[in-house]
């Protein structure tokens, strides 16, 4: 992978070159401002690691990325003092990133530069898989997530990665319980709004690399790539209690709870099971959840 280190900081720069000539990285450092913008342009780096406080380094930067190349973006990973951490996040726009506050300890970059190769490595999955137009579409109309088949498609290629990786990955399968009941009782419209505002709150509260899809009308399957048992749920709850939060709001200003429950499994690399039986053991923990007397219904698949 092509890196781009922009920084004078030499304990800094010692830091990156120590953990990244560990592994397969093509690094190239700059300390010019006035010579980035041409090695953004000829030599197009994959991950770019940039102190946000040197000139040419923040928002100069995300300019010129912006001018130079079309998406995918690469990644950015801003170094950063802890007084300017929000604009490091602001600028970024439509570009995938992170930042560091400084100083830089070595466990956290290398943390950061491996959710970053993720990224780029979704990222250039997503443009590998891109089909022609007469081909089916990715993505759902209504929600605009994956559709069924292109979820599917990613969850088997998320898991082969996971089972290389050697790392453990969580697929859930989250349900609107009375999404049948209010399309009966107060129609189409307003079920359409539910399912559609149940996907926001999912991607919302999903990192860059998880992905989401809506798998049946009410239903939606998410997958967790790194998670164990407990992290997994910890994410799951706190989506679960995203969409709680807010009720929809009728023309006649009457209000309407959703009612949501989740079900979900997590695979040891080691074991290494088929996709479809993943699913069966999510959809199995879900029938546990929704039986749950509780307002945030998840349960975890058991042998």
């Amino acid at each position: 992978m092509r890196v781009l280190l922009f920084d004078h900081d030499a304990g800094q720069i010692n830091l990156a070159q120590e953990c990244l000539d560990e592994s397969d990285y093509q690094l190239t450092v700059v300390n010019d401002p006035a010579v980035l913008a041409g090695v953004l342009k000829d030599e197009p780096p994959e991950l770019v690691i940039s102190n946000f406080d040197l000139e040419g380094g923040g928002v100069d930067l995300v300019n010129s990325l912006l001018a130079l190349q079309r998406p995918p973006f690469p990644y950015v990973l801003f170094l950063t003092d802890e007084k300017n951490e929000k604009f490091a996040v602001d600028c970024l726009g439509p570009i995938p990133g992170d930042f560091l506050v400084k100083p830089i300890r070595e466990q956290e970059f290398r943390a950061r530069v491996t959710v970053a190769e993720r990224t780029i490595a979704l990222q250039n999955h997503l443009a590998a898989q891109q089909q022609p137009a007469t081909d089916i579409a990715m993505y759902d109309d209504l929600t605009s997530l994956f559709n069924r088949q292109a979820i599917y498609e990613h969850a088997l290629a998320e898991l082969s990665r996971s089972q290389r990786e050697k790392q453990s990955v969580c697929l859930a399968v989250v349900e609107i319980l009375n999404a049948a009941r209010i399309r009966e009782q107060h129609g189409n419209e307003t079920a359409d709004l539910a399912i559609r505002f149940t996907a926001r709150a999912l991607r919302a509260n999903l990192r860059m690399y998880d992905l989401v899809g809506r798998w049946m009308p009410s239903v939606f399957m998410v997958l967790l790539p790194g998670l164990a048992d407990d992290s997994g749920q910890r994410v799951i709850e706190r989506i679960l209690g995203a969409v709680l939060s807010v009720n929809l709001r009728l023309p006649d200003m009457s209000l309407v709870s959703l009612e949501v429950a989740a079900g979900y499994t997590c695979v040891n690399p080691a074991v290494g099971l088929p996709l479809y039986e993943l699913i069966n053991q999510a959809n199995a923990a879900l029938v546990q959840a929704a039986a749950l007397d509780q307002p945030v219904r998840v349960a975890v698949y058991r042998d």
